[in-house]
């Protein structure tokens, strides 16, 4: 079962001038954490035909049938806010205008949360 995915849906068309948007961690079905998060060309240090023309300059991101993932903005963290992840932690990232959230059941594992040490 994979830990993470990609959101379902996206806007093709959708302006990326400013995208605003939340991000929460839910414990035991419960919220625990949340914080408001933007990203677009007013929230980033590159515009995303930058972006687009620095990435695909490289062979290897050229090959059809490729998807490419990024993420733009990630100015917010729950670390800095004292909280840390539990192998049942679940991660919820959801944008305005672009469909259902992205929720990333079991977050704590892959950062090692609930082992020793």
């Amino acid at each position: 079962m994979p830990l993470a995915g990609s959101g379902g849906e996206r806007g093709l068309y959708l302006a990326f001038d400013g995208i605003k948007g939340s991000v929460s961690i839910e414990r035991d079905g419960c919220p625990l954490w949340r914080k408001e998060i933007a990203t677009g060309e007013k929230h980033t240090a590159f515009t995303l035909a930058e972006v687009e023309r620095h990435h695909f300059e490289f062979d290897a991101h050229r090959i059809p049938g490729d998807a490419h993932v990024h993420f733009l903005g990630g100015s917010v963290s729950s670390y800095g806010d004292g909280i840390r992840l539990q192998a049942d932690d679940e991660v919820v990232i959801q944008w305005d205008g672009l469909g259902r959230p992205l929720r990333d059941p079991g977050a704590g594992r892959l950062r090692g949360a609930g082992r020793p040490g």
